[in-house]
């Protein structure tokens, strides 16, 4: 029977693999034991394939957060600020370019980075930003 950890990392990769034929080279990435599950996948509204990429991982139970107007300050001052203090958890999204950018910012003293990094052709960048993994 599958555990919950293995059923999410193969959602993951379902869902990077329908969005851009390129990134299932990365879903073995994904699959790795240590990608711990994720929290929420954000997604910008304003983009129909971001809008997509949020509504396959909920397919699969993810809980999705749209960023209204590619914002990020809504959700990381009523929600993500006070998660990562107590304790770190793992992002995916579909966004523009600074919307990663603030959260790796921001990430790093929790001690959060990027997993996984691909630009897709509408101008937006598939990422994952887990905890730094310890070696």
């Amino acid at each position: 029977m599958a555990q919950r950890r293995e059923f999410l990392q193969g959602s993951i990769a379902a869902a990077l693999c329908a969005l851009s034929p390129t990134l299932w080279a990365a879903s073995t990435k994904l699959n790795s034991p240590v990608f711990p599950p994720l929290y929420k996948v954000l997604f910008d509204a304003r983009h129909a394939a971001s809008r997509r990429f949020a509504a396959a991982f909920t397919e699969q139970g993810v809980a999705a957060y749209g960023l209204p107007n590619g914002d990020i300050t809504p959700f990381w001052r009523d929600e993500l600020a006070a998660l990562w203090a107590h304790r770190p958890a793992a992002l995916a999204g579909l966004t523009d370019e600074s919307v990663l950018f603030c959260l790796e910012q921001l990430g790093r003293q929790y001690g959060m980075r990027v997993q996984y990094r691909e630009a897709q052709s509408v101008g937006l960048v598939a990422w994952v930003l887990a905890p730094a993994a310890r070696v």
